[in-house]
This record gives structure tokens, C-alpha cells and sequence, in this order.
């Protein structure tokens, strides 16, 4: 080889071990260019198995909330039981698609409303389509409210008459009285009972300025009985992937759908 051409292909090789880490110490140093990949699955997927988009919500400015989402009618027992003031109504007021393609649910206080049931009105909306798979993720990006007496919430529940196990319930986004925390959960069986739930909270001070990212990951190993929820507390500086982790008996406790 000639002198000229070792010395440039040596000065090549150079440049690529001290170029290479300064994209790495550049990709750390912003925080805000990519969320984080979810972690990889203890059992690597088989090719059948690789990922595709299963449901994606339209909000579109011409079609009505009703076109995907149910709406819960009421105060129901208990304040929904957790002592709730608000009546939730199917109101274009409470829950509407923006003109950009958002879905909006809003809170309404009238104290000029005779029924003192409805002066505080608002909307709880439940999709029609299931995440009846045994792993996937799921993401979505909301901005929160922050105030006294508010408390904003994205959850799962087990498709009726419930099983999940033994009932509960996955909370992946929710926060209230204005403290700027979102609070994980994943609960199990009766609520209260002791080791029966996983909670994360994750302070993020500007969630009512801006849409956060908000992830759910999960794999169930057929019926093995094993669940692993991968929650994001938003984006890698308010946290990144948290592992909650159960391991139940499959026959009396139901699947995770």
C-alpha cells in the first residue's frame, strides 16, 4: 500500500474513533431529541411477532367524540368512589375535537346551576376498542390541568363484568390537586389490601403547558401468568422506563385484558 494512502486511511480510522463519541456525549447532552426505546423483552419476539399500529384514535374536527369513545352518564356511586363532585356528561362542552386534531376534556364549575348535582360538570370517556393483546405498547400525549380539586387521569380497567386480576386497575397517567406529579400505578386484586399495588410518581413542573409523552409497555407470556408493565414517567429527563414486575396464578386471578 502506498505511504499516502495508509496515512489517509489511518487518519480516517483516527477521525472515526473521535467523532464517535462525540455524537454519543451530543445525544446525552439533549434530552429532548428522542424518548428512549423501550427495554428489550426477556424473550426476544419471533418475526410474526414484530410490532404494527393496532388502534389509532382519529380526532378529527367533523367526526363526534362518540365515534370511538363511550361516555359515563352520572355521578355514579359513591362519587365513582372517589368521592367525586363533578356529573359527567356526553356535552360537546365537556369533551370535543379541536380543530388541529386534539380530543379535549373539560372540566366546567356553574354555580349559577340550580341542581347542585350539576354544577360541576365534566366528561369520562371509555374507548371501544380493547387492548386485548398479550404484549404491546401503548402511548399518548396528554397535557394535564393543575388546580385545586382537579385530578385528571388516563387508565386502564378489565373489559366488564371484570377480571383482571381480580379486578383493579393500570393507572398510566394521573395527577392532582396541582402538585405536578404524575402517578403510575398498577393495582391487584381488592383495593387497599396490603401489597396489592406499585406506584411511581414522577414530578414533572410544566405537565399543564405542554403535551407529554406517556408509554405503557406490556407482556404476557401466553398464559404463563406473568405481567411486566414498562411505564415512562414522560420524556428521559423526568425519569425514563420504570419495571413493575407480578408473578400470579393464571386460573384464579384471569389475564391480563
Amino acid at each position: 500500500m502506498p505511504w499516502k494512502d495508509h496515512l489517509k486511511r489511518l487518519k480516517n480510522e483516527f477521525e472515526n474513533l473521535v467523532g464517535e463519541p462525540k455524537a454519543q456525549d451530543q445525544q446525552q447532552q439533549d434530552p429532548h431529541q428522542y424518548p428512549p426505546p423501550p427495554p428489550v423483552p426477556p424473550h426476544p419476539l419471533q418475526p410474526q411477532e414484530q410490532g404494527h399500529v393496532y388502534w389509532q384514535p382519529q380526532f378529527r374536527p367533523d367526526a363526534p367524540v362518540s365515534a370511538e369513545w363511550d361516555a359515563k352518564i352520572g355521578n355514579g356511586p359513591d362519587g365513582w368512589g372517589n368521592q367525586e363532585l363533578q356529573y359527567y356528561t356526553a356535552d360537546q362542552q365537556n369533551a370535543f375535537h379541536t380543530p388541529d386534531g386534539k380530543l379535549v376534556l373539560r372540566a366546567i364549575a356553574n354555580n349559577s346551576e340550580s341542581d347542585n348535582e350539576k354544577r360541576y360538570t365534566s366528561a369520562r370517556l371509555v374507548s371501544r376498542q380493547t387492548l386485548s393483546r398479550d404484549q404491546g405498547v401503548l402511548t399518548a400525549y396528554l397535557t394535564s390541568p393543575c388546580a385545586s380539586g382537579i385530578w385528571p387521569a388516563f387508565w386502564l380497567l378489565p373489559q366488564e363484568p371484570f377480571s383482571w386480576p381480580t379486578d383493579g386497575e393500570v393507572d398510566i397517567a394521573e395527577t392532582w390537586n396541582g402538585d405536578m406529579e404524575n402517578h403510575s400505578c398498577l393495582h391487584w386484586g381488592q383495593h387497599h389490601e396490603p401489597d396489592k399495588h406499585r406506584v411511581l410518581g414522577t414530578k414533572i413542573p410544566d405537565m399543564q403547558h405542554r403535551p407529554v409523552r406517556y408509554d405503557l409497555a406490556w407482556l404476557q407470556q401466553g398464559n404463563q401468568g406473568r405481567m411486566i408493565c414498562l411505564y415512562m414517567g414522560s420524556e428521559p429527563e423526568y425519569g425514563g422506563w420504570h419495571r413493575f414486575e407480578n408473578d400470579w396464578n393464571a386460573a384464579p386471578m384471569g389475564n391480563t385484558y
